[in-house]
C-alpha cells in the first residue's frame, strides 16, 4: 500500500514510503525509521542523521515490509496527517 502525501504549493501527490536503518561503527549502534519518497531520498536522509555521529559506519536501510502498519506507526509517533 502507498502512501501520498500532498504539498500545498504543488498540485501532484508524492508517495512516500517507510524505510528502517541500522548503523554501527565508531562506538555507536543507530537504528530508526525514515519517510522517503525512493529509497535514494531514505539513504540520503540516513546518511544526513549518520554523519552527526563521526560517519564512517556500516549502515543498512530497508523499505518496511508492511507499508500499511508502518506508516500508522509513523503518524502516531510523528502526530502527522499522511
Amino acid at each position: 500500500m502507498e502512501y501520498a502525501l500532498s504539498n500545498e504549493d504543488v498540485q501532484e501527490k508524492v508517495i512516500h514510503k517507510i524505510y528502517s536503518y541500522t548503523a554501527k561503527g565508531n562506538g555507536h549502534n543507530l537504528s530508526g525509521r525514515v519517510c522517503a519518497q525512493n529509497m535514494d531520498h531514505a539513504t540520503y536522509q540516513v546518511i544526513s542523521i549518520v554523519s552527526q555521529y563521526g560517519g564512517g559506519m556500516n549502515v543498512k536501510v530497508t523499505q518496511m515490509a508492511s507499508q500499511e502498519l508502518a506508516m500508522k506507526e509513523w503518524q502516531a509517533e510523528h502526530k502527522a496527517i499522511h
